[in-house]
């Protein structure tokens, strides 16, 4: 999503089950060399707040369509005439 002005705007989609759904959105102004990342590996991490990084409670997602990455990223790329 752009606004126009130069701002962009994610909304990812994480479904865990047919029972778990989170929704997310991410400001791509500040969150350029994520998305980046994103791309090159199409695996995203989760942890916990209240875990030590990289030592527990780490969640590996693997993403199904890692071409959805991409084309994201060229968006986000022309939104911010990187």
């Amino acid at each position: 999503m752009q606004d126009g002005l130069g701002h962009v705007f994610v909304k990812m989609t994480l479904h865990f089950s047919q029972e778990i759904e989170e929704k997310v959105l991410l400001y791509a102004n500040e969150s350029f060399d994520f998305f980046e990342a994103l791309t090159e590996t199409s695996m995203l991490a989760l942890s916990s707040p209240h875990s030590e990084y990289g030592r527990s409670n780490v969640f590996m997602i693997q993403l199904p369509k890692p071409e959805k990455t991409a084309d994201a990223l060229e968006i986000i790329k022309k939104g911010l005439k990187v």
